[in-house]
């Protein structure tokens, strides 16, 4: 099993235990052990945005803000630009953060 599906398994089972703020942590060690290369894309940024996404779950604005933050320091792609400055406006705006955090799916060309 690679480290990414290491972390994806780890965080899935802590997010099925309820979990979210371990689940978050766990996620967001993993996105900033990740050089902000071109390379490490969409892998690194694809970590970032279920951090923030996780922040936002457990009510924790400010993480989700540090978060989201950091990862449009990278070389996410345009897409998941989009994906990290929409968890940051959610996390800036919490009036709009009503049951939790967005629902991210992506598909064909969206990874890219």
């Amino acid at each position: 099993m690679s480290t990414t599906e290491e972390i994806h398994s780890k965080v899935s089972a802590l997010i099925y235990q309820g979990d979210y703020i371990e689940a978050c942590l766990y996620e967001t060690a993993a996105a900033f052990g990740i050089e902000p290369l071109t390379e490490n894309e969409p892998t690194r940024s694809m970590l970032f945005i279920g951090a923030a996404s996780l922040a936002l779950k457990a009510r924790r604005l400010d993480l989700a803000r540090y978060i989201a933050s950091n990862g449009l320091k990278g070389k996410p792609s345009a897409f998941h630009s989009r994906e990290l400055s929409s968890l940051l406006f959610q996390a800036n705006n919490p009036i709009h953060v009503t049951g939790g955090a967005r629902i991210h799916q992506m598909q064909g060309d969206d990874l890219s």
